[in-house]
C-alpha cells in the first residue's frame, strides 16, 4: 500500500468479481482523513477519497501485475455522497466500493459505487498512471523537479511550516493538521499560503518527493471551509459533500504555493479553487458543501 504505518491502511480486503470489476472492503479505525479524532457525528469524505486512492494501488498491485516499485502519478480524483458517510470505528457500518476499471491510454481509470451497510451512498472516481522509476525520474527532471532532496533542505521547508501561525478557520482541528497559513484579507480575500509539515504522521507518512495530491485536497477543503464558516458555529459546520479535483503538474516541496478561491461564492454552491506555485498550475479543484449541525464537529 506505499505506507509505512499500518494503521494508514484504510482497505480490508478485495475480491474480483468479473474481467476489471471488483469489490473492495474498507476499513475506517477512525472519523477523520486528519486528526485522529472520533468526534463527529458523520464520517470524514476524505477518508473516503484517501480510501479511493489506495484502492487504485492494491487493485494495479495484485490484479494488474504492476511492480511494487513503480511509482503511481494521480491524474484526477473525484466523490459525490448523497447520503453522509457514517462514523468510523469498530461499530461502524461497513463500507464497501464497487469499482470497476478501465484503461484510458497510458493511463487507468475507475468508476466506484460507495456502499454503507449495503445502501448505496455514493460514487467515486480517479485516474492515474503507474510508471517504472526511471521513466518516473525522467519525468520529474523534465519538469523541472527531482526525486531527491537533500536532508537540508527537508529541515529548513519543516522549520518554516512551523514557524508560520497556521490558520485555524481553515481546518477547525488542532494546529499541526492545518495546512494553510499566512490568508490575504482573511478567509473573505480568498487566498491562503499552503503550510506542510513534512514530518506530518499522515500527509507524509512515507517520504516523498513532491507534494502529495491528498494534501492538495485535504487545502481545498481548509480553504472552503474557511470561507463558508458559519461564525455562530465555526468552520466544521462546513463539510464536502462532492468534489472533483484536476491535478496538471507536480508540486515542489521547498517552494511556496498558494491556494485561492477563483470563482463561487459562499453558500452558493460549488466553489472553484487552484493551487499555483511560481507561474504553474499544481491543480484545480470545484467542490460543493453543506452545513453539518450545529454542535456535531
Amino acid at each position: 500500500m506505499h505506507k509505512a504505518v499500518a494503521g494508514e491502511v484504510l482497505l480490508a480486503d478485495a475480491v474480483q468479481v468479473a474481467e476489471e470489476r471488483f469489490t473492495v472492503a474498507v476499513r475506517r479505525p477512525r472519523d477523520r482523513f486528519l486528526g485522529h479524532r472520533g468526534d463527529r457525528p458523520v464520517g470524514d469524505p476524505l477518508l473516503l477519497a484517501e480510501a479511493v486512492r489506495q484502492a487504485a494501488i492494491y487493485l494495479s498491485h495484485r490484479f494488474h501485475e504492476v511492480p511494487r516499485d513503480h511509482a503511481f502519478v494521480l491524474c484526477d480524483l473525484e466523490f459525490a455522497l448523497e447520503a453522509p458517510l457514517p462514523p468510523g470505528g469498530a461499530q461502524s457500518a461497513p463500507v464497501m466500493l464497487e469499482i470497476e476499471c478501465t484503461r484510458a491510454g497510458r493511463a487507468t481509470r475507475m468508476a466506484v459505487e460507495v456502499y454503507a451497510g449495503g445502501v448505496r451512498i455514493g460514487r467515486a472516481g480517479m485516474r492515474w498512471t503507474a510508471m517504472e522509476r526511471r521513466r518516473y525520474a525522467a519525468l520529474r527532471r523534465r519538469t523541472g523537479g527531482t526525486t531527491v532532496h537533500s536532508n537540508a533542505t527537508l529541515d529548513e521547508a519543516v522549520a518554516a511550516a512551523a514557524g508560520h501561525v497556521p490558520v485555524r478557520a481553515g481546518a477547525g482541528c488542532a494546529d499541526r493538521d492545518s495546512v494553510l497559513k499566512d490568508a490575504q484579507g482573511g478567509a473573505a480575500g480568498g487566498r491562503w499560503q499552503l503550510r506542510l509539515d513534512l514530518g506530518h504522521p499522515v500527509l507524509f507518512d512515507h517520504a516523498c518527493d513532491h507534494i502529495p495530491g491528498m494534501a492538495l485536497l485535504e487545502a481545498f477543503r481548509q480553504a472552503a471551509r474557511a470561507a463558508s464558516a458559519d461564525p455562530a458555529s465555526g468552520p466544521e459546520s462546513w463539510e464536502a459533500v462532492s468534489a472533483s479535483i484536476t491535478f496538471d503538474a507536480f508540486g515542489e516541496l521547498d517552494t511556496p504555493v498558494w491556494i485561492t478561491l477563483a470563482e463561487g461564492r459562499p453558500g452558493d454552491g460549488a466553489l472553484r479553487l487552484t493551487a499555483v506555485q511560481g507561474e504553474r498550475t499544481l491543480a484545480t479543484a470545484e467542490l460543493t458543501g453543506a452545513r453539518l449541525p450545529v454542535g456535531g464537529a
